[in-house]
């Protein structure tokens, strides 16, 4: 069930597709081990709301990401700045995002539409949905593109064909030598809905618990952390950065708290509300003694000290 449509949309007989010990990915009832997606983060996009016309398991989807496929060693080996940079004109399908080639610049431009067996590069596009509420906010990470990414999860399929958008868990292998890590068939392009347990990036993870050490929460910026970030939004408010900064939190704050309300349930969501609403008891007043009266001059700095409640 997902409510980021207007009209709540349910799809029937979801399976999961994992991994087992030699590397086959199916159903994951046979196959248990989570899967492994790698590559370059080049483009991603934060969803609060779907429009009504987008069908199936798209609607469940919080946010999407283009990777160049690449093993994260190799995506960490990039020069900062220096990953293929994606044009997007509309992403309104998470899986389809209509792209074009951009101006010409000094950075490599893919137009990912065109891509097939013919190009140099593979690519993944990928739909996520937040398997708790832990991941859904920490998808907020993926705003900062160019850097490599690490996703673990399930890949998504239903049981009835016209419920996919498009795409799905049909054809998905494991890179050889390297059992349960996704590979990219010979269309140079993988196209998979991904309930997701968790995200490496560097320096941050995401997790089902939101108790990794170095887990990313709203605030984080890689190599500054939240604390730089603080000096950093100081120095650029002005500029325009304190706009950016709370669309950007917004959205991903809406996307959460909508995912949050499917894997709660309303009436729970509707408590916690509540409780956060409730006013704080006050605490009582400590009494405050009677000035004694003035006799001398020390007097004044007694006064003056119990005005502050201390003794």
């Amino acid at each position: 069930v997902s409510d980021l449509n207007t009209a709540q949309v349910s799809i029937p007989e979801v399976k999961l597709a994992g991994c087992d010990a030699e590397g086959i990915i199916g159903v994951a009832s046979n196959q248990t081990r989570l899967v492994t997606i790698e590559g370059h983060l080049a483009a991603s996009t934060l969803y609060n709301s779907h429009g009504e016309d987008l069908r199936g398991l798209s609607n469940g989807v919080t946010a999407s990401v283009i990777l160049e496929a690449m093993s994260y060693e190799n995506a960490e080996a990039v020069p900062n700045g220096q990953g293929a940079r994606v044009p997007v004109k509309n992403w309104a399908e998470p899986l389809y995002p209509e792209t074009g080639s951009g101006q010409s610049t000094s950075q490599r431009t893919v137009n990912v539409q065109d891509v097939d067996r013919d190009s140099n590069e593979a690519w993944f596009v990928l739909g996520l949905i937040p398997g708790s509420e832990h991941v859904a906010y920490g998808l907020g990470a993926l705003n900062e593109v160019h850097q490599p990414i690490r996703i673990q999860g399930y890949l998504i399929d239903s049981a009835e064909g016209k419920s996919l958008s498009v795409g799905g868990t049909s054809g998905a292998d494991s890179i050889p030598n390297q059992p349960c890590t996704v590979d990219v068939d010979d269309s140079n392009k993988g196209t998979h809905f991904v309930l997701v347990h968790s995200i490496t990036l560097v320096g941050a993870s995401v997790t089902m618990d939101g108790q990794a050490d170095d887990e990313w929460v709203m605030g984080d910026v890689p190599m500054l952390g939240r604390g730089g970030y603080v000096i950093y939004f100081l120095v650029v408010a002005v500029g325009g950065g304190f706009g950016l900064y709370v669309v950007s939190s917004a959205r991903v704050k809406g996307a959460a708290a909508s995912q949050a309300k499917v894997l709660l349930g309303q009436e729970n969501m509707a408590k916690a509300e509540t409780a956060r609403k409730a006013p704080k008891r006050k605490e009582p007043e400590p009494s405050r003694a009677a000035p004694e009266p003035k006799k001398e001059k020390r007097s004044k700095k007694k006064e003056e000290s119990s005005i502050g409640g201390f003794d």
